[in-house]
């Protein structure tokens, strides 16, 4: 399988120079957001108010990458691939449920929000349920082996870091990545483990304030 040839740290360096590190206080709103939606729910842009952030920066903060979506009500729902509204891919933190657009997003929010949160998805080559405790410490998923398909870097672009909901999917055994990837020829099938990995260091670029 190709994926054998990757090289994360690599990758890793790639990515973040595409996409570039945030600034402080945009770092700072993107991690509440996200922890707001993961254990409370929706949330309105001025709960985010204060001296550091008054409402004239939150609102151009909302325009810029990672993309902020409000619902008919005008309160926020999604942020960074992490949504209220359901997909595939469910994750759990305490009892409030939500979801992430894609596998990719999934292994990065539980290192935005510090913290672990159960992953309910399915397989994308067989659908087959998978499930994946992550953690910014590590995972833990009963499954012998789990993939996530990936875009090779030749196809990256900077809306790919928040838009991977239709090529990275979390896959099931060796015979449904390679499934996959007959199916889908110029994507690739990263081990979970590299998927971690690639998540954690990208992480730590974009959002250096709160990486370890």
């Amino acid at each position: 399988m190709e994926s054998e040839k990757i090289k994360i740290k690599k990758l890793i360096k790639a990515w973040v120079e595409l996409h570039g590190e945030l600034e402080n206080d945009h770092q700072r709103f993107c991690q509440l957001v996200c922890q707001k939606l993961t254990f409370k729910g929706s949330c309105s842009l001025g709960e985010f108010e204060n001296e550091q952030l008054p409402m004239r920066r939150l609102k151009r903060l909302v325009k810029k990458r990672p993309p902020v979506h409000f619902n008919e009500e005008h309160q926020i729902d999604g942020v960074a691939g992490l949504t209220l509204k359901p997909t595939q891919h469910l994750i759990k933190g305490s009892e409030q449920s939500a979801y992430v657009l894609s596998a990719w997003e999934g292994l990065l929010i539980p290192f935005l929000i510090g913290a672990e949160v159960n992953i309910a998805t399915k397989c994308k080559s067989s659908g087959q349920d998978i499930s994946i405790t992550i953690s910014p410490m590590g995972y833990e998923t009963p499954h012998e082996e789990v993939f996530l398909s990936f875009l090779p870097q030749s196809q990256w672009s900077p809306q790919h870091l928040y838009g991977g909901a239709k090529w990275s999917h979390f896959l099931l055994g060796t015979e449904a990545a390679d499934n996959y990837l007959d199916a889908n020829p110029d994507h690739l099938a990263i081990p979970l483990a590299k998927g971690y990995q690639f998540a954690r260091g990208v992480f730590g670029g974009l959002y250096p304030l709160f990486a370890h």
